[in-house]
């Protein structure tokens, strides 16, 4: 599976050697499609069915993981 990653993301403030995006999910099953800079890449990628959501993303995997809690705005 390829996740589609933008290459300009910020480091986790959360977990060291992890980014901050915008991901692209099912949660179940799970599919991690992207993790974006913004959030207008990231909604402009979804297919429906899918969420947008803040997080973290481990590079190389399919690890992402948020808070519904923690969602801006």
């Amino acid at each position: 599976m390829t996740v589609e990653v933008d290459e300009n993301l910020k480091p986790s403030e959360n977990s060291p050697g992890w980014v901050s995006g915008w991901g692209v999910l099912t949660p179940s099953p799970w599919n991690l499609k992207g993790v974006y800079a913004n959030e207008e890449k990231a909604r402009a990628s979804a297919e429906s069915g899918m969420k947008v959501v803040w997080g973290d993303h481990k590079p190389g995997t399919d690890d992402f993981v948020y808070s519904d809690s923690d969602q801006p705005g």
